[in-house]
């Protein structure tokens, strides 16, 4: 069986007062990942079995009220040549024309 070596990675909280963050990955219903870490960190390592999808839930806190994102992430066929990844739109300013 191979495995994919790698990092869950998200844009941090806009929010100034964050306390921490917590990180949570679930494979079948089963936590593989639980981690509190501070609200400056942005990535984790994580390694998952080949054809394997995981539940990803990162919740921001500010000590009284907290606030979750989540996705789903795929490993497919590792023997197979891996597509690029996080491609994404980012709207940074609006224009009015």
């Amino acid at each position: 069986m191979k495995r994919a070596q790698g990092r869950i990675r998200w844009d941090l909280s806009p929010s100034s007062d964050i306390v921490n963050q917590r990180i949570v990955v679930k494979v079948f219903d089963e936590e593989v990942l639980n981690s509190v870490v501070s609200p400056s960190v942005n990535e984790v390592p994580l390694t998952l079995d080949e054809n394997t999808q995981a539940l990803v839930e990162i919740t921001v806190t500010d000590g009284t009220f907290s606030k979750s994102a989540s996705t789903v992430v795929s490993v497919g066929d590792l023997s197979e040549p891996q597509a690029v990844s996080n491609i994404n739109f980012q709207i940074d300013a609006v224009i009015d024309e």
